[in-house]
């Protein structure tokens, strides 16, 4: 039998065809956590939930996160949203806070709209300390339902793996961790 000439040409077009390509990610600046409280202690723990969710956020592919590195300098938040959000060329922004009190922890995250200033998503979440990589979890696959990114079994299955069940430890390196960037003698 001799195949229509036009089923044919639809086939050789099919096969030359480049692969539809994937999707653009979705870019998203996790701005440095604030810390609500009067303890600078728990400066370092701020720091170690923004690098942590940036951590989370980084290990789903149709999501664009930006740097740990870039956001730093962004920790005052002496500029609008959305002027922060043209600087680190994110489309969204998320927005955060760290309360403690006693062995509880209350963190409070906005995902931001970058161009238009406008809420997305917002949670507070009020725990135990020691439920804090849940916690992170949560915040990381509640931003990619708000932002409708598909993610794979494997991908869930990371985000939910938790570093370590110590929270002291877990503190004492987030403390740790701040001494050591600050390259003095006394740290």
């Amino acid at each position: 039998l001799d195949p229509d000439p036009a089923v044919a040409a639809l086939a050789d077009t099919l096969r030359s065809a480049p692969a539809p390509a994937p999707p653009p990610a979705t870019s998203v600046a996790v701005l440095p956590f604030r810390n609500l409280g009067t303890d600078p202690v728990h400066d370092d723990f701020a720091d170690g939930i923004t690098e942590d969710v940036i951590a989370q956020l980084s290990k789903i592919r149709a999501l664009s996160v930006t740097s740990r590195a870039s956001v730093m300098p962004f920790r005052e938040r002496a500029n609008g949203l959305r002027e922060i959000g043209r600087t680190l060329g994110a489309a969204t922004l998320l927005d955060g806070s760290v309360r403690h009190a006693g062995d509880r922890v209350r963190i409070g995250v906005a995902l931001v709209d970058a161009a238009t200033d406008r809420q997305l998503w917002g949670e507070t979440y009020d725990r135990q300390l020691t439920d804090i990589f849940a916690i992170q979890a949560d915040v990381a696959l509640q931003i990619a339902r708000a932002l409708e990114a598909e993610l794979t079994p494997e991908e869930r299955t990371r985000v939910r793996r938790e570093p370590t069940r110590d929270v002291q430890a877990y503190r004492l390196y987030l403390q740790a961790r701040r001494w050591y960037s600050r390259y003095t003698p006394e740290a």
